[in-house]
């Protein structure tokens, strides 16, 4: 094996356990939300239904049991809950094609980037203020921007706003990791957002939740936020920044230097 292969092979199983890490993380920072392990799959069970991060189905073991992913939907069925399930590209080939003969069915897949070195700073956008997530009205004005600029749907919103309910879920430090977050103002009006999270055991730095206002696109607006996001992470000691690209963001992250070295995809269960 080439010494790049190598060393790509050794980050992406770092990339596993910081998102392992960022999974438990949010589901702590989520009041009455639960955190359940079996089968080698850990799993977050929010309280409200919307099939996102509270909401989620994530193997952590590098074999996953066809039959234990079946067996993992019944407490999202026994509440009522919606779930997304993660698949690895680099290590659940078969699980992927189990569960396509399963009838689940795939939503996206998500380039696996990252970012090796610490970028320089850059000033925002003519008319753009960046601020971090430090009090209350800071978080209000964080949501507001990525629930008009991530969120999909109400559900989403829902569960959002049951994932962030205090300052507290957005800016800190436990003993799983550290967060930040960061909004643009355009016009008085939170226009974008972004946050990134740290796992101290790999030093490895998430960066998630990434929109902007349809009304304030095309304004360097996402690219601003991210790198607020990327900058911070640097700063609490993360070694390299990851993040899941959406097809509309993978032009901005590979414009700042991100690089593909695996990718991901989410799914709904049967029916």
């Amino acid at each position: 094996m080439a010494p790049e292969q190598t060393a790509n092979g050794e980050l992406i199983q770092s990339l596993d356990r910081a998102d392992e890490a960022f999974f438990v993380d949010a589901t702590k920072r989520t009041p009455g939300a639960q955190l359940l392990r079996q089968e080698g799959l850990l799993l977050a069970i929010g309280t409200v239904p919307a099939p996102t991060i509270v909401n989620t189905i994530l193997p952590v073991d590098p074999v996953i049991d066809p039959d234990a992913m079946d067996r993992a939907l019944m407490p999202y069925r026994e509440v009522g809950h919606g779930v997304g399930i993660w698949t690895r590209d680099h290590l659940d080939a078969e699980l992927t094609e189990a569960m396509l003969a399963r009838s689940y069915r795939q939503l996206i897949g998500l380039p696996g980037m990252v970012l090796r070195e610490r970028p320089a700073p850059e000033p925002a956008p003519d008319g753009i203020a960046i601020r971090p997530v430090e009090t209350e009205d800071d978080l209000h004005r964080w949501l507001e921007a990525n629930l008009e600029g991530f969120a999909e749907d109400d559900s989403d919103r829902e569960a959002m706003r049951s994932a962030f309910p205090t300052v507290h879920g957005m800016a800190g430090t436990t003993a799983d990791g550290s967060m930040a977050g960061f909004y643009a103002e355009a016009e008085g009006t939170p226009a974008g957002a972004a946050m990134v999270f740290v796992d101290p055991a790999t030093r490895v730095a998430i960066v998630g939740w990434v929109g902007t206002n349809p009304a304030f696109r095309r304004r360097g607006i996402g690219r601003a936020v991210t790198l607020a996001a990327v900058l911070a992470g640097f700063d609490l000691d993360a070694s390299v920044l990851a993040l899941q690209s959406s097809p509309m963001g993978l032009p901005v992250y590979t414009k700042m230097g991100f690089e593909t070295i695996t990718g991901y995809k989410i799914w709904m269960p049967p029916g």
